[in-house]
């Protein structure tokens, strides 16, 4: 005779709360065995302006346990050889050629988009210093605008690491908090938390800046 365990799980979409109910079942199934029953406790919605941007639901997940075939429910991993088989057991196989495919002619595509903002200012007549400013800047606005629509997280999705171009990835990284956060204010929430994600960068960036300039000026200065 098997027992009925029951879990509360949240999940959430960007899509609607079917979907977000439908992941949050296929998370569960990949950890918890025998899955029995489903029931939906809470459904609701982040909202950005007038419209919902992510989509919770909170259901109860029902699974039976069989005392003749044991728990269910994953057993201690006591070392990482355990883990290791666990994670390739349960992780999906990447396309990695494919991942590969897209990361590359994504990031190609947005640095011959750069390249050819840079040839048109050059053609304009205009400086090339000033001509790289303003394709930095056009790319860190697109960059900030496309994250605005949720459409940069897409793109990411899709492209990976290509879509991370040093300054799209940034501008990317600095956008995404403050969107995320600005319910709580523009003090502690945008302001307190828009370096979240970059902050880190911005630190190990400019530290390791300074050391490597200072090991030039020592070596190279004497």
């Amino acid at each position: 005779m098997g027992t009925e365990k029951h879990l509360k799980l949240t999940g959430s979409s960007e899509v609607s709360w079917k979907d977000a109910i439908v992941k949050t079942i296929e998370g569960a199934s990949k950890t918890v065995d025998y899955l029995t029953s489903v029931t939906v406790l809470e459904q609701k919605a982040r909202i950005d302006g007038n419209k919902i941007v992510e989509y919770f639901a909170t259901i109860d997940l029902g699974f039976n346990i069989d005392s003749s075939r044991g728990w269910f429910i994953l057993k201690p991993i006591n070392t990482n050889k355990e883990y290791q088989t666990y994670v390739d057991k349960k992780s999906p196989n990447s396309p990695i050629l494919k991942n590969c495919f897209n990361s590359f002619w994504v990031g190609g595509l947005i640095c011959v988009i750069g390249q050819i903002i840079l040839e048109i200012c050059k053609y304009r007549g205009l400086e090339l210093e000033m001509s790289y400013t303003i394709v930095s800047i056009f790319l860190i606005f697109v960059s900030a605008f496309l994250t605005s629509l949720n459409l940069f997280n897409k793109i990411g999705k899709f492209a990976g690491a290509g879509s991370l171009v040093p300054i799209t990835g940034f501008a990317n990284s600095i956008v995404s908090p403050s969107i995320e956060y600005k319910s709580e204010g523009y003090v502690m929430g945008v302001g307190a938390k828009m370096f979240t994600v970059a902050g880190p960068v911005l630190v190990y960036g400019i530290s390791t800046s300074i050391i490597v300039g200072l090991c030039y000026l020592i070596f190279m200065g004497i």
